[in-house]
């Protein structure tokens, strides 16, 4: 394979996968998705990958990555505005990376916990009740909150916060005597005491009908940086070629993705706002799906960027290569997965991505 020639003149005389770098597997390969199905369907020429990802390692993605990124994610939550999930399957979600809580907002309860629960028939996004949590008001007057699963993995934070910091402390839950009565006997079985011998006990009562305002507070971790980092090496392997996707220059980015090699900070990192107008024409994009591109760093590196924005909501800069060798080929790619038309669209170029820094890791 010569270096520095065009994408166009690389070529393999026989299909190997760009993640394990097998050549002709045994398992041999089927389709991968440069975004996932559960993320929704298009038509198009760069909606999947055929003979680039083998079996096995498809297999592995969808077990492991794409289950995080469409079940337990900021993203997540979009797939009921698009109709892409059912509402009613919301508890079966978002076991551990985000937590929906009310505004910290110096209001009361302000900052609480709040459960995602299904709405009512025909609607399509989940509705919010308080959660059972413990409430422990420290003595500047503001509210430290415990979550159930909070005091099962942080038992030694919330007996601190109650010794040192708590003028009272209260058990809050949802009018649900189950609740209560759970949230008690959690508090009994990991040994949390309290001032005058029990905590104050307050049912909240159920949210009057209409809009709640809620904060999310999510988690974004090394299984949901490989996740994003798969959708930008896909697309640019789709768009530019597996042969090229297969260069050395890219060992690490596919290192990273299937076997988790590396920090999050060496490839994904949060860019400053959302993809909603065209990088080229600066026309604008209304939130409609998904926004991915390709090209070379906007400063001149030698380095290959992705942009990823689902939902076109948080936009995520990947770098696929640090050091290219060679006489740089042309990469200027961008689409528009269309939600609404359910197209893949081009759009009339990428642009320039700005490199990730080497600063904190995303989160």
């Amino acid at each position: 394979m010569g270096r520095g020639a065009r994408p166009t003149k690389f070529s393999c005389a026989m299909p190997t996968c760009i993640y394990c770098q097998r050549t002709d597997p045994q398992c041999g390969f089927n389709r991968e998705h440069v975004i996932p199905e559960a993320l929704g369907t298009f038509e198009g020429d760069v909606v999947t990958l055929t003979e680039e990802a083998c079996v096995d390692c498809n297999q592995y993605f969808g077990d492991t990555l794409e289950l995080f990124l469409n079940r337990d994610s900021a993203e997540a939550m979009f797939r009921f505005r698009y109709g892409l999930k059912d509402p009613t399957e919301v508890r079966k979600m978002f076991p551990r990376r985000l937590r929906p809580r009310l505004p910290r907002d110096g209001s009361k309860w302000g900052g609480a916990y709040l459960d995602l629960i299904p709405p009512p028939p025909g609607e399509m996004e989940p509705h919010v009740e308080l959660a059972p949590q413990l409430a422990c008001q420290r003595r500047d007057g503001g509210w430290e909150y415990f979550s159930e699963e909070d005091l099962r993995i942080r038992t030694d934070d919330a007996k601190e916060v109650i010794a040192r910091e708590c003028t009272q402390v209260r058990v809050l839950w949802a009018e649900r005597e189950g609740d209560k009565q759970r949230l008690l006997a959690l508090l009994a079985e990991k040994g949390i005491e309290f001032k005058g011998g029990k905590p104050i006990t307050e049912p909240v009562p159920q949210f009057a009908p209409g809009r709640v305002n809620a904060e999310l507070e999510f988690t974004f971790d090394k299984v949901l940086a490989q996740a994003v980092a798969k959708i930008g090496f896909n697309y640019f392997a789709k768009t530019q070629g597996a042969a090229l996707a297969l260069r050395p220059e890219f060992d690490g980015v596919r290192r990273f993705v299937r076997y988790g090699v590396g920090s999050p900070r060496d490839f994904v990192q949060f860019a400053p706002g959302p993809v909603n107008r065209d990088p080229a024409t600066g026309k604008e994009l209304p939130p409609r799906g998904h926004v991915v591109t390709a090209g070379w760093d906007a400063d001149g590196k030698p380095e290959v960027i992705a942009r990823v924005s689902l939902f076109q909501h948080i936009t995520y800069l990947v770098r696929l290569c640090t050091a290219f060798d060679g006489e740089r080929p042309p990469i200027d790619s961008a689409h528009l997965y269309d939600l609404t038309r359910k197209r893949a669209e081009r759009l009339r170029s990428a642009g320039r991505g700005q490199a990730p820094s080497d600063g904190e890791p995303t989160r």
